[in-house]
């Protein structure tokens, strides 16, 4: 009988606390008892709507994959239609001026009563000429901003924008619902539990071209950013991302199919890291579990190995972005590397931070959390906090954090737009790739 609670639920949940529906069956038996000529009509419909909502209909819908749009089914009801009807027929009985008027009182005085609609809403100014929520008229033109020349394009956004999204630009036009599996339960419970490869066969599966997630939910915005996708703009409480599935797509084929990459470890997990400056098809890495980080040329197959000397802090720069590695396997860093530190960011390139030991965030799990940079406050120097607090801020132009320090594989924010990555060191042959685009 689920099948039947479920169908009571949704009709409940259509009609609210309104006495429309009383109204309703008020009129139906007004028209079978006074309409006896249209009777048969009204069976005929009576009998569609028997057919609709039952407990086998609802099974076949959800099998179907439509289970989140078979509320619409209620809008054969001509709900406002027969409510209309047989409001005026009760009107039409009332003889007295008084009385009417008196009865009309008293039906709105239910309606405001039972429509579960705040009066206040009736005063308030609205927010834009649109007479839209302002934050679905700064994702639309966050998106149409980006879109260039392409139309329509797809987008994944929750219950509460998502039908205003389509309503504001028609450039928006193909809206996913509720029934895209596993990024629709990203979006809405903000559990991610994938690898950034593997989030990249989810996203280059989908063929959605922007996400639109809470800007609280911190480890979707990790899966998307370490997946490949292209942090674009944010309302007010939103934040908009490219998911550039195509170009995911071809990432996943070259690694499993056509063998463009190789390499001379095991390479177990894959991650991209956006960089808006980098226009030449983007560089690829490999992050080693003893730290340190190998350029592969396309062309050639060959290594450059960066990061293998034993020194506080090393880097390498390139036109668009520069290398940092830091040696913080102590627990803490120098007040010279503090200063060099802040010379890198002041130069105003993206950064990759490379770490001995992961900054520490509550969320991270581990066995031993002294393992991570920062655990405990009391025992943290002023000169490691204000390491951490640099490499946090937010002009500190660090586009991703690595670290092999822990053993498993982990990956959240550290604030609303930088990364970090954790990578296991189960396997001494294990590494990362790490793509730059």
């Amino acid at each position: 009988m689920d099948g039947v609670n479920r169908v009571w639920k949704v009709v409940q949940q259509y009609n609210g606390q309104s006495i429309i529906p009383i109204i309703i069956l008020i009129g139906i038996l007004f028209l079978v008892v006074r309409e006896k000529q249209n009777t048969k009509y009204l069976i005929v419909y009576l009998g569609v709507l028997l057919l609709t909502f039952n407990e086998v209909t609802y099974y076949l819908i959800r099998k179907l994959g439509e289970g989140m749009t078979y509320y619409r089914f209620l809008w054969m009801i001509p709900m406002v239609i027969i409510s209309a009807y047989v409001i005026m027929k009760l009107f039409e009985m009332i003889d007295s001026r008084k009385r009417k008027v008196f009865a009309a009182g008293i039906c709105a005085l239910c309606f405001a009563m039972t429509s579960g609609i705040s009066m206040q809403q009736f005063f308030q100014f609205p927010e834009n000429i649109y007479q839209m929520p302002q934050n679905t008229v700064d994702v639309c033109d966050i998106i149409e901003k980006d879109r260039q020349e392409k139309s329509p394009v797809t987008v994944l956004a929750d219950n509460s924008i998502m039908y205003g999204i389509r309503e504001y630009n028609a450039n928006i036009q193909k809206v996913m619902e509720g029934d895209d599996g596993y990024l629709w339960n990203m979006l809405e419970s903000n559990n991610c539990d994938v690898s950034g490869f593997l989030g990249k066969v989810i996203i280059s599966q989908a063929n959605i071209d922007y996400i639109v997630i809470p800007k609280g939910n911190n480890a979707s915005a990790a899966m998307l950013m370490s997946a490949g996708s292209s942090y674009i703009g944010n309302s007010q409480d939103y934040a908009v991302y490219r998911t550039n599935y195509d170009v995911i797509a071809q990432t996943v084929y070259d690694k499993y199919y056509s063998g463009a990459f190789q390499s001379d470890i095991s390479t177990y997990y894959d991650e991209d890291v956006d960089i808006p400056e980098v226009t030449d098809g983007g560089r690829e890495y490999v992050y080693y579990p003893d730290n340190h980080v190998a350029f592969v040329d396309r062309e050639t197959q060959e290594y450059t190995h960066y990061f293998q000397q034993n020194k506080e802090i090393q880097m390498v720069e390139e036109n668009e972005y520069i290398l940092c590695a830091v040696d913080d396997s102590k627990g803490t860093v120098s007040k010279d590397t503090l200063e060099k530190m802040q010379k890198i960011t002041d130069s105003g390139k993206e950064i990759i931070l490379f770490l001995k030991k992961p900054i520490y965030q509550e969320n991270i799990q581990a066995e031993n959390r002294e393992e991570m940079l920062g655990e405990n406050s009391n025992h943290t120097d002023a000169v490691t906090e204000a390491f951490i607090d640099l490499v946090k801020a937010e002009n500190s132009h660090i586009a991703a954090v690595f670290s092999m320090g822990i053993g498993e594989y982990n990956k959240h924010m550290l604030n609303d737009k930088i990364w970090q990555c954790i990578c296991g060191t189960e396997d001494n042959n294990q590494g990362t790739v790490i793509r730059i685009r």
